[in-house]
């Protein structure tokens, strides 16, 4: 559902992982899932994010280029 809405990564928080404090992070343009310290999550989620921005703009641009052609 969120992930349809544009959301670029979903936290995964069970019982278990609460008992072990961590959060599992499911990253939606690439399918990947990463497994953190829910201590540190405010340190790791805007790393994340920008680790995330990043990869897309990178992706965006190396599309745009492969179809653009000069006229």
């Amino acid at each position: 559902h969120w992930e349809q809405k544009g959301v670029p990564l979903r936290m995964e928080i069970g019982p278990k992982d609460l008992e072990k404090e961590v959060v599992t992070i499911a990253i939606r343009h690439s399918g990947e899932k990463y497994e953190f310290d829910a201590n540190r999550l405010r340190i790791l989620i805007p790393r994340e994010l920008k680790k995330i921005h990043n990869q897309m703009l990178r992706n965006a641009r190396r599309v745009m280029k492969a179809h653009t052609r000069r006229a």
